[in-house]
Order: structure tokens, then C-alpha cells, then sequence
């Protein structure tokens, strides 16, 4: 019968303190080989990074007395033992598991020093406890599903036991604890297991057959309290009687890898028409991690089951709140300032990002906000006049939520400086005659061949009107040059034809169309 009975520390308190210290050199030794102990596995290779234990898996040795006495809480897989503690380590993929069913089984120790024994006792992980914490006593039913009396007298080298393993379903962990006789001490050693328990096994072969009807897949993370079920149809439609419905309780079972193999296993417990799992040896189908097929018996009818995924809703505390000045964002000698006040709710990893028309990601912002304002600045260089777009979300830091705001901007051209008549400079300023021999920097102005032109970048010796770094300031259209990169929107004359550049270009004439667009105005 289950125990569920809880330890309180108290109890425990006083049950550890009145354990018999070990003496150094007790002589019996022994381990679980089959099924193998965790610690036998990680001898043969088959478990990773576990310490030294790998190389005394018979050396797994506490104080008797449990579940009162013995290890304490959290270092029951490694009898309490300091050097052997990477036993106690719990995650649902940390150790290997074997297959095994409920109802009769045969474990079996192998001694590698046998001694005087009180006995032996097998004990198992309760239908909940969380595989993803440190074994506890609560963690198991305390009472045991085995016990097999030693007789006070020495067993041979190695010992099978014949034990009725009770009903489970998934991943469990068995207890063997041996009492030695003739001293305090115990070995305690745990054996990981999974459960195909018999619910998966095809019928007999003089039975009808199973065909397959549908697939439970990994599709998705979910979270506690969303809830994941098998629907089956025939040729009159659903059939609610053959619904399989699993909710999810706990983040290690929603992890995509790991309910599939739980909704398996209760679709095997609860429907006789179904069976799900992978193909295993003798017809069976025993649930696993990650994809399971699912069978319908062929006079069930069933041509088809579907898997239906509900997640329950967020309730989302967090906000976001963008403040723009305003769409429009003027560009200054081609570069993009965006500024702008966020505005969070509760405690988020917020990222911004501006994007240009064609989606590209063209400045970025990541800052964490809590309950504040913040002014964010994005800026780029070499900007496109038109339209952007600013997207931001926040991630609580547990990320459990995210919220996300957008918001519209423009960046438009600023107009260029109208030059004074003939060479005068910006605002009224007179600009020097350009010089071969003087170094010039970006929006430096000189006058050539009676026009205004500000340059662009570093320059000396490129002369006004036949190199890319100039920039024309003066209000006139110039006669088309093979040699001068034209930027988007630029205009030039051919045989007293306009004509405007619809993106970057250099050397391809006007007249040919493609790049450039004929103005129909005569040029002046």
C-alpha cells in the first residue's frame, strides 16, 4: 500500500542523530547490477561526470535506519558520502534509464565483499515527485514494495531477488538499500527507470492489428497549466470516448522533449483502442522522448488522431509606452538621429531597433528598464530618405512574458544650401577659390568655375565638378559626366534634356533610361 507519509525535520533530526557512526573499515561491499545502479553505470561509461564513484560503484555505504535514520535529505543517491556526491545531482536528462515494467521483476546484487545481512529493501519514487530536484525521503513512498530477509546469515557472491515492482508511468527512481548484519552500516543504490509498464505491448498475434493513425510530436515548449490532448476520428467524425487529455504541471514536463513521451503514456493507461510510442522489441510501443507514433486497433474504426495544443493565457503586468516627438526625422549630411522616450512597467530586457523600408536592421538599442523612463537615441550613418520603422519588446528576465511597441518614422532630406549669386558661400559667407594644393574636410565649401561646392569627405588635388567627394551647393544643373557618381535623386543635363537618377550611379547614360528618369522640363 502507498505511504504517504512526511518526514518531518524534526523527525529526521532526531533520527539522524541517533545513526551509529560507521566504522573506517567495514568490509562488505556490493552494488545493484541489474537492473544497473546509477553508480554501476557510470563505471561502464554509459553515465557521464560522476567523480570517483566510477571507479568504486560497491562502495555506495551509509548509516542504516532508513527512512528515519540514514542519509540525509538531498544526498540520499550518494549514501551521504561527500566524494561520491555528483550521484545526487536530479535532472530529468542527467541520467541514463532503463526500461522496465510494472509487476514482476528480478534485481540482482553482485558482492565484492559479502558479509553477514539483516536485509534488503527496495523502495520507489512517488506517481509525483519531481524528477528535476535532489532525491528526498518525500520523494519516495517510504513504504517498501520489496523486502527480502537476510537470515543474519553471509549471501553468496551474488544474489536475484524476485520483487513486484508497483504500477508507474515514466521516469522513476528505485531505492535498494542493503542492511548489513554485523555492523551500522547500509548501501544505498539508486537505479533510473522508465516505464513501459506492459500498456504499450500489441495484442497477440492471433488478435487484430494496430495501424498507424497519427504522431505525438515534439512541436513546442509548454508551460505549467497548459494542457495537450489526443483527438481521434473515424468515418462518422471525433470520437470524444477515445480523447486523451495530459496538463501540464510542472516547466522540466512542458519541455518539448518530454510531454510527447508523457501524453504516450497515458494514452497506453487509459485507451484500449490506442496505443503510442516507439516500436520496441515484441510488438511493444513504449513511450519516449521527443516523437511517439500513435496506433488504433483496426475494428476501432479510428482513420485518424490528432494532437491539440491549449496554452493558457498570460497574465502580462508588463507595458511598454514609446513617445515620439514626431514622424518625420531630418537627416544632416546623411546621417539619421532617432530620439525618443520609452517608458516601462515592471523589469524588462528591452531591445529597440530601427529598420528601414526593406526590413534591414539599421540601428539597435538594448538596455534594462525597470519602472522608469529612458531616452533612447538611434542613430545611422549613411541613411535613406523614406520610410522606418521602430520595433521594441521586453522580456521579463525570467522570460515568462514579452511585450512589444512599433512605431512609424520618416527621415526626410534637408534642403541643400541655396548658393549667393555666382560663388557666394553658406549663409551669405564668401567661399574660398578651390585649391589643388589645399586639404580639404567633409562640408568644407569652396568656389570652381563660378559654383558652390562643399566636399563630402577628406580631399586634395580632386577637382570640383570630376570627383565623387564633391558636392554640388549651387542652384544649376550640370551637363552629365561619365566620371561622377550620381546619388538617388540627383538630376543632370544631356542635349538640353533633365534627368534624374533613380538610385546610385556612375557611368550610365541618361538617354538609355534604366537607372535615370528623362524630366520632361527644357533645362535652363
Amino acid at each position: 500500500m502507498k505511504s504517504n507519509r512526511r518526514w518531518t525535520p524534526m523527525m529526521l533530526t532526531a533520527a539522524l542523530a541517533a545513526a551509529v557512526t560507521l566504522p573506517a573499515n567495514a568490509f562488505a561491499h556490493g552494488y545493484l547490477s541489474s537492473p544497473a545502479s546509477r553508480a554501476l553505470l557510470c563505471k561502464d561509461g554509459v553515465n557521464r561526470d560522476c567523480g570517483s564513484v566510477q571507479y568504486e560503484p560497491q562502495s555506495v555505504e551509509g548509516a542504516q535506519g532508513f527512512p528515519l535514520g540514514g542519509p540525509p535529505d538531498g544526498s540520499i543517491a550518494s549514501a551521504g558520502l561527500s566524494t561520491f556526491s555528483p550521484l545526487d545531482i536530479q535532472t530529468p536528462t542527467r541520467w541514463h534509464k532503463q526500461d522496465i515494467r510494472s509487476g514482476p521483476n528480478l534485481f540482482s546484487w553482485r558482492f565484492t565483499a559479502n558479509h553477514v545481512t539483516r536485509d534488503w529493501r527496495y523502495y520507489i519514487t512517488q506517481d509525483d515527485w519531481d524528477w528535476a530536484q535532489p532525491l528526498t525521503r518525500d520523494a519516495f513512498d517510504l513504504t517498501p514494495f520489496c523486502v527480502v530477509d537476510g537470515g543474519m546469515v553471509r549471501p553468496p557472491m551474488t544474489v536475484e531477488h524476485a520483487c513486484t515492482v508497483p504500477p508507474r508511468v515514466g521516469n522513476h527512481v528505485i531505492l535498494g538499500v542493503w542492511d548489513v548484519g554485523d555492523t551500522a552500516a547500509a548501501f544505498y543504490n539508486v537505479i533510473d527507470v522508465q516505464f513501459g509498464d506492459g500498456a504499450g505491448m500489441l495484442p497477440d498475434p492471433e488478435t487484430p492489428s494496430f495501424r498507424e493513425v497519427g504522431t505525438i510530436a515534439p512541436s513546442t515548449d509548454l508551460r505549467p497549466g497548459d494542457m495537450v490532448a489526443t483527438r481521434a476520428f473515424d468515418g462518422s467524425g471525433e470520437r470524444a470516448d477515445l480523447a486523451t487529455t495530459l496538463t501540464i504541471d510542472t516547466e522540466a514536463g512542458g519541455a518539448a522533449a518530454s510531454w510527447p513521451r508523457s501524453l504516450a503514456a497515458r494514452v497506453n493507461i487509459e485507451q484500449s483502442d490506442l496505443r503510442a510510442g516507439a516500436p520496441a522489441e515484441g510488438g511493444a510501443f513504449l513511450p519516449v522522448f521527443g516523437a511517439n507514433t500513435i496506433q488504433a486497433l483496426e475494428s476501432s474504426g479510428v482513420t485518424r488522431v490528432e494532437v491539440q495544443i491549449t496554452q493558457a493565457t498570460p497574465e502580462f503586468a508588463s507595458q511598454i509606452t514609446l513617445d515620439l516627438p514626431g514622424e518625420e526625422v531630418e537627416l544632416a549630411a546623411g546621417r539619421g538621429t532617432v530620439v525618443f522616450d520609452l517608458t516601462v512597467v515592471g523589469d524588462l530586457n528591452v531591445v529597440t531597433t530601427l529598420h528601414d523600408h526593406a526590413g534591414n536592421a539599421v540601428a539597435r538599442d538594448e538596455s534594462r528598464i525597470s519602472d522608469e523612463t529612458k531616452t533612447i537615441t538611434l542613430v545611422v550613418d549613411g541613411a535613406q530618405a523614406g520610410h522606418h520603422t521602430v520595433v521594441t519588446y521586453g522580456t521579463s528576465l525570467e522570460g515568462a512574458e514579452t511585450v512589444q511597441e512599433t512605431a512609424n518614422v520618416f527621415f526626410v532630406d534637408v534642403p541643400a544650401p541655396v548658393a549667393l549669386e555666382g560663388c557666394g558661400g553658406i549663409d551669405g559667407a564668401e567661399a574660398p577659390v578651390w585649391d589643388a594644393a589645399t586639404v580639404y574636410t567633409a562640408q568644407d565649401p569652396v568656389c570652381h568655375e563660378g559654383l558652390l561646392w562643399a566636399a563630402r569627405w577628406w580631399t586634395r588635388g580632386e577637382i570640383p565638378g570630376s570627383a565623387d567627394v564633391w558636392d554640388l551647393q549651387s542652384d544649376v544643373i550640370r551637363p552629365w559626366n561619365d566620371a561622377v557618381a550620381y546619388q538617388g535623386g540627383e538630376q543632370a543635363t544631356v542635349d538640353d534634356r533633365v534627368y534624374e537618377a533613380r538610385w546610385w550611379t556612375r557611368g550610365d547614360r541618361p538617354q538609355d533610361g534604366g537607372v535615370w528618369t528623362e524630366i520632361v522640363t527644357v533645362a535652363p
